[in-house]
């Protein structure tokens, strides 16, 4: 039987608690989605291009060929799975809508940075690296999110215009300055307009 330290035996129920709340959420009930050839809405919209064109001032800057190598979740994304989440995304049409809202907002949470901690340092320092995998960074998955939100809005041209609303509080109101470039770049494409008007007030240039 092998002996644990006090500090060791820490760390794992740490790590096991954390994983814990991993597994919770995977099981947890959600909202049921609607399905295209036989796979959810998320999983097509994890799938989507990023948005790469116009100013691109963090991790989307890697992937300017908008296809990015991994999902925000890590799943690896090939050229194929990229034309078929376009297909799906057309398919969903404005049933996709509310999701995209919800993707443009994405922001690094707390609990996500310590979710990755604890995995990190699950792989690292208690040698779990065949059994926990890890996921992409907090920051990368939030902005691979906002990006493909962006991109898929676009996309679905006169179809998103219910949303424009709520992308235009988004992008005068939200606390993440990458969220509100985000929403302004929707509104650059899809009502320049009133993407004009926010991007010159003055208040608007000294919030960002």
């Amino acid at each position: 039987m092998i002996l644990l330290n006090q500090g060791r035996r820490k760390a794992i129920l740490f790590t096991l608690a954390a994983l814990g709340i991993c597994a919770g959420v995977l099981v947890a009930p959600w909202p049921k989605e609607p399905h295209y050839e036989g796979k959810p809405m998320s999983y097509w919209m994890d799938r989507l291009p990023v948005f790469t064109d116009g100013p691109v001032n963090d991790a989307a800057a890697d992937y300017l060929g908008g296809c990015p190598r991994f999902s925000r979740t890590g799943t690896p994304v090939s050229h194929a799975d990229m034309v078929a989440a376009v297909k799906a995304l057309g398919a969903f049409g404005t049933q996709s809508l509310q999701l995209l809202v919800r993707r443009l907002e994405t922001k690094v949470t707390r609990l996500g940075m310590w979710l990755f901690q604890a995995r990190l340092f699950a792989r690292n320092k208690l040698g779990l690296r065949g059994i926990v995998r890890l996921p992409p960074p907090p920051g990368y998955a939030a902005t691979i999110s906002r990006r493909q939100a962006v991109f898929a809005i676009i996309d679905l041209g006169d179809r998103s215009k219910p949303i424009l609303p709520a992308v235009v509080s988004l992008a005068k109101k939200d606390s993440d300055p990458r969220v509100r470039a985000s929403a302004l770049e929707v509104l650059r494409r899809l009502d320049p307009a009133e993407y004009y008007r926010l991007a010159s007030a003055p208040a608007y240039r000294q919030a960002r």
